[in-house]
């Protein structure tokens, strides 16, 4: 394409072989350009070629250019064309019937300077206007219409009064929301129309239900004028029925009601609902003359939550009862008005483990059989189902029966005051789609509490006087009888015992374990992991050999524990240890070396005694004389003894440094225990949610549990541990039960099961240091009888009643609905219609040619 140029060259002659003698079609888009008004802008063709009969350097051959098409945009000069129904130029027809002139005109290009623009045409005198002439589409609003000189200017209609009610009033307060209700809508033909339709939408919830009539001036309008799209009715009457009826009643009626499982939340005021509807017309098409009737509201009733409610035997909230003794929970719900539009209502009822149901249970509906609600029951779950709402329709209330009773075995330790409570629910989904739950407040059983026989309190346990408690499991009683309430109840054991305190140094008792062992009756269950220990009441503050204020070493502990890091870290308690046993042989030694040094000088200072003796005695006797002589000869001894000083006196310097070295070692030792003694204490505040240590505590306190058999075995060998626990109470918990009830026996229901518990320090057999803690009785119940029968609930009245209002039946449709209107179809008064409408027309056309 070059410039206005199109060309189109074939460039593989060899395949356009496949063409030879074949038609090709070139096809160019085009375009008048803008503002161009050119009339018949010409184009044409031709085909330039050169064949085998060419000689180069000539020109190529052509064809002869195609005979020129033309394109002519909207010109300079108006155009018009007359034809009558579109397309005739010639129509024979009756006279009075109907036929259009249709007159085209194209407006030039530049209509927009032009000062003056008229469509005229002038009908012979034999010829007659019917209705107004009129421009159609859009361009309507640039005429206006003249006939024969004269302007014709259409009657304004008249602006007839629209006036609807439902079932014949200004509003309907409805019974029932399924209740079918009618609508009626009034007015009159406009004057000077040729166009009217009357039209009704209704909101959402609601829906058309039956036939839709219509009467014109008293008489039937055909089906096929009357349409249904959606939601909306319209009735559309013909133009001859406008120009001839003009004046005449319009009325039209037909029912609706609320559509099932429509939401009507968004018509509910204050607790009201009403569902508004208006219906409308409009007048020769035009929307401008869309007029509405009175507003009409429906007021459905606005639902009655439905309750529910539980009580015990009729008309008790709590009831004293023994167990295996049977009584009855009365559940009701009451049935909302709605029930029959309802999509779930379900009431559940969960009884306590520690219950149990005692015979069929059954749901009346206003003390009637119905199978409208089905009940289930799984275990203790009780469900009452409705599974047919219409038929509930008019109905109050559901009453459902449980009969149930206390298990004998029942554990209600774990129950406020042994109060087993229970409570029901109820699940719905309303008329509205909305789902909700209620539920009742707890209703409650319990059994009688047996008298417990008489027992002398258990005093606290003192140093050297374990005590032994037996107690339910929540550890309230600490008594020595326990009467059990069920051969099954659990319960527990307490061993508790003080680990003694020194009350001076040279009193102190070097402590290195604690053994606490419980060997149970066969008759008891035993686990390792319902064995506890606690640390309890805290030692006053005259303290223990190695801290003696414990409140201060307490909140010292912090400082004590970084000094125990770096005493772990150097090692320091056991190089303290090592360096005070060499600081103590050292000391040995030199005292050892003093002890001998002090013994020579002494055997010197007495040598020389005696020779100072002898030579000081007189000479009297020759022999004796000759003997001193002799014995007298000059001994000195004085080097030897000084000597003998200074080395007494230098041991006894390093006797003194050695003391000095002892006494260091034994302070860092005793600061090293000092610290991990903190630690044990630290271990101690590791508890559970019950107060018992953990088991990561004990570990780290040295301590065990043994379960071996019947034996229970608690015991702690940290030597630092038991300085920790000096002035503490250890507490041994042991829960257990009885495992087989029927091995009891007479004497076990008068006598009871006894039991001890033994304590022991230091694994030394001495009377002093292995204690046995006082008796403790455990007496069971004997097993009651089954439960009697249950009660039963009242005898229903028989079965369910249609219900007692009976709701307005929807109405069928007696003839087949057409497809696409909604209108129906009869086809006797459609034959009827038709042949009126000729009498009418032959009637209407004799009385003009009469006259």
């Amino acid at each position: 394409m070059s410039g206005q140029t199109v060309t189109a060259t074939i460039t593989d002659f060899d395949a356009a072989k496949a063409y030879a003698g074949k038609e090709v079609e070139l096809v160019i888009v085009s375009q008048i350009r803008k503002g161009v008004t050119r009339q018949a802008i010409p184009n044409t063709t031709k085909v330039t070629y050169q064949n085998k009969s060419h000689v180069d350097g000539t020109p190529d051959s052509e064809t002869p250019p195609t005979p020129p098409v033309t394109v002519t945009p909207p010109g300079e000069t108006p155009t018009v064309e007359k034809k009558i129904n579109n397309t005739l130029d010639h129509l024979d027809i009756d006279t009075e019937t109907d036929y259009n002139y249709n007159i085209t005109t194209k407006p030039p290009v530049d209509i927009h300077t032009y000062k003056r623009y008229v469509i005229k045409d002038t009908l012979d005198s034999d010829l007659a206007i019917q209705d107004t002439p009129v421009i159609s589409g859009d361009a309507a609003k640039f005429f206006d219409v003249t006939v024969d000189g004269q302007t014709v200017t259409p009657p304004t209609p008249n602006t007839p009064p629209l006036e609807k009610k439902v079932n014949g009033a200004e509003s309907a307060k409805l019974s029932a929301r399924q209740e079918v209700f009618t609508y009626t809508i009034a007015t009159t033909v406009p004057t000077g129309a040729f166009a009217f339709e009357i039209s009704d939408t209704l909101k959402d919830a609601l829906t058309f239900e039956g036939d839709i009539t219509a009467t014109l001036a008293g008489k039937a309008i055909s089906s096929n004028q009357i349409s249904i799209s959606g939601q909306t009715v319209t009735v559309k009457l013909t133009k001859d029925q406008v120009r001839k009826e003009a004046g005449k009643p319009v009325h039209v009626e037909f029912s609706a009601k609320v559509k099932d499982g429509a939401d009507l939340t968004p018509y509910m005021t204050n607790g009201v609902t009403s569902i508004p509807n208006t219906a409308s017309y409009i007048v020769n098409n035009n929307p401008a003359t869309k007029k509405d009737s009175n507003t009409v509201p429906v007021l459905p009733p606005t639902p009655n939550e439905p309750e529910i409610d539980k009580k015990i035997n009729h008309t008790l909230e709590h009831l004293d009862i023994e167990t295996n003794q049977s009584y009855m929970y009365n559940v009701t719900a009451d049935l909302p008005q709605d029930i029959a539009t309802y999509r779930e209502f379900v009431v559940t009822d969960t009884l306590e483990s520690v219950l149990a149901i005692n015979g069929d249970v059954v749901a009346y509906v206003d003390g009637y059989t119905t199978d409208a609600v089905k009940v289930t029951v799984e275990g203790n779950k009780v469900t009452a189902s409705v599974v047919d709402f219409a038929k509930l329709a008019g109905f109050k209330q559901i009453q459902l029966y449980i009969p149930a009773y206390i298990k004998a075995d029942a554990d209600l330790t774990s129950y406020a005051d042994k109060k087993v409570p229970n409570k029901a629910t109820l699940d719905f989904t309303d008329s509205n789609g909305v789902k909700k739950n209620k539920e009742t407040k707890p209703v409650t059983v319990t059994p009688p509490t047996p008298d417990t026989p008489p027992t002398p309190p258990v005093n606290p346990p003192k140093p050297g006087e374990p005590t032994k408690t037996v107690s339910r499991v929540e550890g309230l009683e600490q008594i020595s009888l326990l009467a059990l309430l069920k051969a099954t109840e659990a319960f527990r054991f307490d061993i508790k015992s003080v680990v003694p305190m020194d009350e001076a140094d040279d009193k102190r008792q070097n402590l290195t374990s604690i053994t606490i062992t419980d060997n149970l009756d066969n008759l008891f269950a035993v686990k390792k992991d319902q064995v506890a220990v606690k640390v309890i009441d805290a030692p006053q503050e005259n303290a223990n050999f190695i801290d003696e204020d414990v409140e201060k070493s307490q909140a010292a502990l912090d400082d004590e524990k970084a000094k125990l890091e770096e005493i772990k870290q150097s090692g320091q308690t056991e190089a303290a240890t090592a360096a005070l046993a060499k600081a103590q042989a050292t000391v040995a030694a030199l005292e050892t070396q003093l002890a001998e040094a002090q013994a020579k000088l002494t055997e010197l200072k007495a040598m020389k005694s005696t020779e100072a003796s002898t030579t000081e005695q007189p000479a009297t006797d020759t022999a004796s004389s000759t003997d001193t002589s002799v014995a007298g000869t000059t001994i000195d001894n004085s080097v030897e003894i000084a000597a003998q000083e200074a080395l007494i006196a230098d041991v006894q310097a390093k006797l003194e440094a050695a003391k000095v070295e002892v006494q260091k070692a034994q302070e860092a030792l005793a600061q090293a225990k000092t610290a991990e003694v903190q630690e044990r204490m630290a271990q101690l505040a590791k508890v559970n949610a019950k107060g018992g240590l953990t088991a990561e505590a004990i570990a780290a306190l040295g301590g065990t549990i043994k379960v071996e058999g019947q034996l229970v075995t608690v015991e702690f060998t940290d030597e630092d541990t038991m300085e920790a626990l000096r002035g503490y109470t250890v507490n041994v918990i042991i829960y257990s039960s009885i495992t087989d009830v029927k091995a009891l026996t007479d004497d076990h229901f008068t006598k009871g099961i006894d039991n001890t518990a033994t304590v022991q320090f230091n694994h030394d057999p001495n009377a002093n240091l292995i204690k046995k803690t006082n008796k403790v009785t455990v007496v069971p119940p004997k097993e009651q009888t089954l439960p009697p029968t249950p009660p039963k609930p009242e005898e229903p009245k028989g079965d369910l009643p249609t219900p007692p209002k009976k709701l307005a039946p929807t109405p069928k449709p007696a003839t087949p609905i057409l497809p696409k209107t909604g209108s129906v179809e009869t086809g006797f008064w459609s034959l009827l219609g038709l042949g009126l409408a000729a009498l009418g027309i032959f009637a209407l056309s004799k009385k003009k040619k009469d006259v």
